[in-house]
């Protein structure tokens, strides 16, 4: 089985770990030159981190991250929202893990560039998808076509390119 995903953030560059553990063949399309390094995100809770931990990349994610004892959330003016104290302990192996989410997207990709199964493809514009009763399709900007039995993308960004619904369309919020 072969799966295209479009969009290497962390979404998809963890997907893609995840479909390879199950020897399937993915081919992961990025717009962008390299990995986001803006930091946004940086508080992984459990629901993450078990997901984090399946990918095969919670070690390093702690190696490089750690575990807070305690953690506060402000407004900009100072203001105090909410504190959550012994964050680590109470959770056990499934903890609070904190790295921020730029450090996150390069140590996904240095997973990924590892994996054999795993097709890494920088500053692939997606041009159109399709589908026939076989196969998906992503053809890219620079006129390359790809194949696949599933395409992963966000269906909202990419539904001016089709014109009925994807059949062999994955979406990563329903996978379960």
């Amino acid at each position: 089985m072969k799966v295209i995903i479009v969009g290497a953030g962390p979404s998809g560059l963890t997907l893609a770990l995840l479909l390879a553990k199950y020897e399937i063949q993915v081919v992961l399309l990025e717009a962008a030159a390299v990995v986001d390094s803006q930091p946004r995100a940086a508080m992984y809770a459990a629901p993450a981190v078990r997901v984090l931990r399946k990918a095969g990349v919670l070690d390093d994610v702690r190696r490089g991250g750690f575990l807070p004892k305690d953690t506060t959330f402000k407004k900009l003016s100072g203001e105090t929202i909410v504190s959550l104290y012994d964050c680590a302990t109470n959770h056990g192996e499934d903890a609070l893990t904190v790295l921020p989410l730029g450090q996150l997207g390069k140590l996904l990709v240095e997973h990924c560039e590892r994996c054999e199964n795993i097709q890494l493809i920088w500053n692939a514009r997606v041009r159109d998808i399709g589908q026939d009763e076989k196969k998906t399709w992503v053809i890219l900007e620079s006129g390359e076509e790809l194949e696949a039995d599933y395409l992963v993308c966000d269906p909202g960004e990419y539904k001016f390119l089709t014109t009925q619904p994807l059949k062999y369309h994955l979406c990563p919020r329903h996978l379960g």
